[in-house]
């Protein structure tokens, strides 16, 4: 089961996730035909690979997709959210999902 995670994470933690299935929860900045930059809920911009004829409508979005490297992710699906969507909750999480305390093997 462990290889169809897909931990929450900030862009903090991309470089420990290099090729590896990820999600990231951001806001949308822009998009600029099939590449969108999106703010991590730690506050750094993490730029999107978007799948051919996807196009963000939403604020605030959940990408699932496999981290190229420190900065970018490339999109396998995205669940838009609500435009009250709280990144200081989602930042969180993604802490909370790292925290040895609760290590579960991922």
């Amino acid at each position: 089961m462990a290889e169809h995670a897909s931990p929450r994470v900030n862009a903090v933690h991309f470089p420990n996730f290099v090729g590896r299935t990820a999600r990231l929860t951001g806001k949308v900045i822009r998009v600029n035909g099939d590449v969108a930059m999106i703010e991590s809920p730690d506050g750094k911009e993490v730029e999107v690979r978007l799948i051919n004829g996807v196009s963000l409508t939403s604020t605030f979005v959940e990408v699932i997709g496999t981290v190229i490297d420190a900065t970018k992710i490339k999109m396998m699906a995205v669940i838009p959210l609500h435009d009250n969507t709280n990144l200081k909750v989602a930042a969180h999480t993604a802490e909370m999902w790292h925290d040895p305390r609760f290590a579960s093997g991922v």
